[in-house]
């Protein structure tokens, strides 16, 4: 992505961004979520395009730093405690070093499950950095 992004190629970066969607969001909120899933699922429609324009920005702006990202699998039921069954989830962060010999500085990008194959991005969660 973040090639797409030094490259400036927008049309695929949105479409690669756009592959992250929960197919048949509702129903798949509903059914690990239960009753209480829907109100998630109508907050996942309703900002879906809004989080995806922000995403994007966050993958132009981490396209001029020297960094990576890192993918650490999550226990389920501490990440979402009201999941009522247990798919995988996966937290991303973009991992990057502000001055040599420092540890990284970690900036979270979101939580994924992953879904019939794919990861799928969880853009109800919304990430507060505090300097």
């Amino acid at each position: 992505m973040c090639s797409m992004a030094r490259k400036r190629r927008s049309d695929q970066l949105q479409a690669t961004i756009a592959d992250f969607e929960i197919p048949n969001a509702k129903s798949w909120y509903v059914t690990n979520f239960g009753p209480a899933g829907l109100e998630t699922a109508a907050l996942y429609g309703k900002n879906l395009k809004r989080s995806e324009q922000q995403f994007e920005s966050q993958m132009i702006e981490f396209a001029h730093e020297d960094g990576y990202f890192s993918v650490k699998k999550q226990d389920a039921k501490i990440a979402y405690p009201g999941l009522v069954t247990t798919p995988e989830v996966f937290l991303a962060a973009w991992e990057h070093i502000l001055m040599y010999g420092e540890d990284p500085v970690e900036t979270p990008v979101g939580y994924f499950f992953f879904v019939d194959g794919e990861f799928r991005w969880d853009s109800t969660i919304q990430w507060v950095i505090v300097d």
